[in-house]
């Protein structure tokens, strides 16, 4: 018994702490909690009809307090918006002097803004169709880009030119005038750029050259144009085939 006293009382606290650091350092490193799932990308979709482009949002990716008109859209799952000659886009069918009103002479603009629920390539199925991801901050960028282009009466209520060509929705006057070179492709490719998309806007005059830079940052998912006449962009405006 008096030994084992003496043994204890040999053993230094300091060496008790080193055996017990020694311990605490064998034993497994405590699991790090797991990594925060990145958020997953919006899609964005450009859809070309003919000459004419326009803009394609999911409305669940939509923040009403970047374009607080959305609300109007509610029972829509996407939503596509398309700028263009208030003139052309309000009118049934469109003739010769209606078009080269549009082409030459500046007029005033319209956004066409139209919800529906099947998918893009479906609803539009004789369209060129280009899926561009993107994060949420960008998306709310675009839709600012929107909301700041619609025309407002003194009210601050938008201005209703007369019901939409397809979907539901309306068309809505836009602030600016439309003309060569500034149309509908030009709208849509700044839109794309308020999105911080790499797209030269100046060169996007035609649906062609805007739909080709798509391309390098996003993902063509569906091409009907080869179903269409070769004067389908010039007898009216595109619609899709299920309306």
């Amino acid at each position: 018994m008096l030994l084992a006293t003496c043994i204890a009382g040999c053993t230094s606290p300091s060496k008790l702490h080193q055996s017990a650091a020694i311990q605490s350092s064998a034993l497994p490193p405590e699991p790090l909690p797991p990594a925060a799932a990145a958020p997953e990308p919006c899609s964005v979709y450009l859809v070309r009809h003919g000459w004419h482009t326009g803009l394609i949002v999911r409305r669940c990716d939509v923040c009403a307090q970047d374009w607080p008109e959305i609300r109007l859209f509610d029972d829509s799952t996407f939503i596509e918006v398309g700028w263009g000659d208030a003139g052309y886009l309000c009118s049934k069918l469109p003739g010769p002097i209606v078009l080269a009103n549009a082409a030459f002479l500046p007029s005033r603009s319209a956004i066409h803004v139209a919800g529906f629920d099947c998918p893009p390539e479906i609803f539009f199925q004789d369209s060129q169709i280009i899926e561009i991801k993107m994060s949420a901050e960008r998306v709310g960028r675009l839709c600012r880009f929107v909301h700041h282009d619609l025309a407002r009466d003194d009210a601050g209520g938008l201005r209703w030119l007369g019901p939409p060509i397809y979907g539901r929705g309306g068309i809505y006057q836009s602030k600016g005038y439309y003309f060569l070179p500034n149309t509908c492709n030009v709208w849509t490719a700044r839109g794309l750029a308020a999105a911080d998309c790499p797209v030269a806007v100046p060169l996007c005059t035609i649906a062609p050259p805007l739909v080709l830079q798509s391309k390098r940052f996003g993902r063509e998912i569906h091409d009907g144009l080869g179903k269409l006449p070769v004067i389908y962009p010039f007898v009216n405006f595109d619609r899709p085939t299920n309306r």
